[in-house]
């Protein structure tokens, strides 16, 4: 079924239904009791620059390669939280960072969590090892080590998640970064133009080697948003709905969104309507252009834009039928 990147994968578990889990997890994945990583999906040259002494969240739609871009460094501590049993251990017992941390050695450590917005929990912890080792190495306290100087490294997917719980954002103790589907520059130089209008700017869509693999990753990718980032999660009740609510809104990408006109086109109310663009907005699908105007008033009662950032996303609703 496939070749490129993906022809190192046993045959016989290469399914529609393991892609699902392939784009979930972000090419750090297990597929019959084999965990297969990052390196069967080529990296790309990213532009974004990024702290080498100091904490950040880098958040980003999935796909976008936040787990690829902190693999590819190396003596990096990782915790992933999308492996079930580090989920199952750090959200009913977020005090095990500590544990975690007291193991490391001394020297400069860098601990990723991926996918934080699993267990907004953990962030207290997080804040609270920070103080502790800024303290420890300004010689005010003896809870750490003092030659180990800690950074965190914190991925997420959502931020729905963080605001609904008012996770602990370690109140600039962490910068904030954002990474984005491929630029211009960072596309390599053999992939058309045709190609990127067709299929969007995701690493693991772009760069795979025909049209029909990546037409099964793209719905592979739909189909995994859908279950896992609001279904899973309980961020709306069901998914006829909100797909009927894509579609509509895949075909007012880029326009002045009416939200009345989108909800009864979608067949659901105006305030779900309404929800439903914030979700895009808070699972970082799409982001908002509000307008302007001089008149404070005017500006209120015009409509905003939504752009979707995953422009494949919007493709894919806009030229195929979700299939059952």
């Amino acid at each position: 079924m496939f070749d490129g990147p993906f022809a190192a994968l046993p045959k016989e578990y290469v399914t529609s239904q393991d892609l699902i889990e392939i784009i979930a997890l972000k090419g750090c994945f297990t597929i019959g009791g084999q965990k297969y990583i990052s390196e069967f999906i080529p990296q790309f040259n990213r532009t974004i620059q990024l702290p080498a002494n100091h904490s950040f969240f880098l958040f980003g739609a999935r796909g976008v390669g936040k787990t690829s871009l902190l693999e590819g460094e190396s003596g990096v501590n990782f915790i992933d939280l999308l492996d079930s049993r580090q989920f199952d251990e750090f959200s009913r017992h977020p005090v095990r960072l500590s544990e975690y941390i007291e193991r490391l050695p001394t020297g400069r450590q860098w601990v990723v969590i991926d996918e934080v917005q699993r267990v907004p929990e953990i962030l207290n912890m997080v804040h609270l090892e920070i103080e502790d080792h800024s303290r420890s190495r300004m010689g005010v306290g003896k809870e750490r080590p003092v030659d180990r100087e800690l950074c965190f490294a914190l991925t997420g997917s959502s931020a729905r998640k963080l605001k609904r719980g008012k996770a602990n954002l370690l109140a600039g103790r962490a910068f904030l970064y954002h990474l984005h589907p491929l630029t211009h520059c960072e596309i390599p130089t053999n992939i058309s133009v045709e190609d990127v209008v067709a299929w969007g700017t995701l690493p693991l869509i772009l760069n795979a080697s025909n049209d029909e693999e990546k037409k099964e990753l793209l719905f592979a990718y739909v189909h995994s948003y859908l279950r896992e980032e609001i279904l899973e999660e309980q961020i709306a009740r069901s998914a006829p709905p909100f797909r009927r609510f894509l579609e509509v809104a895949a075909q007012m990408n880029g326009q002045i969104v009416n939200f009345s006109a989108v909800g009864r086109d979608a067949g659901v109310s105006t305030p779900t309507a309404q929800n439903y663009f914030q979700i895009l907005e808070d699972t970082l699908l799409a982001f908002r252009l509000d307008p302007f105007h001089e008149s404070f008033r005017k500006r209120q009662r015009g409509g905003p834009k939504y752009y979707f950032s995953i422009s494949a996303f919007s493709a894919y609703y806009l030229a195929h039928s979700i299939r059952p």
